[in-house]
């Protein structure tokens, strides 16, 4: 059979990104590594609930991750839905969501909000919901940071991370022993690095294995097809 006769297959788009499931797992392990270091800013930490938050995130990753005639529509459903969820994963009780009590919610969230100035970190205290809106600001970035992940890296987007650091550097917070609140401090020790690279090449390695196994299970003829 001459190569002619083979059936040419349509050619790949050029500038096309990595498969989804691969951003997927690489975002996964980077907002494993953001959730629980953001549980440390209570005592005792919260891995638990930021664990939960991860998967929450990673869910929206993925439906904004799909293509398809009503994905606008399908990725403003799963954003809001996740805000809806991030309320009981925060640690607000579940029959607080019922209308009845939004009057109470709201007043709780509220004084929540208040009372953070005033704060040190990590927080001991027992205040349940100086807790919540704590973890809720960690779910609503996490969520946020998996509706951005698997978009298309495109000049036009970049601004949209340099706006989520600069709201990030409006948080502030008072710690034992100062009288002013500082903004959100940034560890640069060596350890965070070693950690975050970790979590990197750990995801990277995992990421580049699914293609390779995949492209494992292609026949010759196949490959001499698409190279047509």
């Amino acid at each position: 059979m001459s190569a002619a006769a083979l059936p040419v297959a349509p050619p790949r788009r050029a500038g096309a990104g990595p498969a989804p499931v691969v951003r997927l797992v690489a975002f996964g392990a980077l907002a494993l590594f953001a959730g629980l270091r953001w549980a440390t800013l209570l005592a005792p930490a919260a891995y638990g609930r930021m664990a939960l938050a991860t998967g929450l995130a990673l869910a929206v990753a993925a439906v904004f991750a799909r293509g398809g005639r009503f994905a606008v529509v399908l990725r403003i459903a799963a954003v809001l839905v996740a805000l809806v969820l991030a309320l009981p994963i925060s640690g607000v009780p579940a029959r607080l969501l019922a209308p009845a009590h939004w009057g109470d919610l709201t007043s709780g969230l509220s004084q929540g909000i208040q009372t953070l100035p005033g704060i040190g970190v990590p927080y001991r205290g027992v205040d349940p919901w100086v807790r919540i809106v704590m973890l809720a600001g960690g779910v609503a970035l996490l969520v946020l940071a998996g509706a951005l992940a698997t978009r298309a890296l495109r000049r036009d987007r970049r601004p949209l991370g340099a706006a989520l650091m600069w709201c990030l550097m409006q948080v502030r917070l008072k710690f034992p022993g100062s009288s002013d609140p500082v903004p959100l401090p940034i560890d640069w020790n060596w350890r965070q690095f070693v950690i975050a690279a970790a979590f990197a090449i750990a995801a990277a390695v995992f990421a580049g294995l699914l293609p390779a196994r995949k492209g494992a299970r292609v026949q010759p003829v196949d490959i001499l097809r698409g190279a047509q």
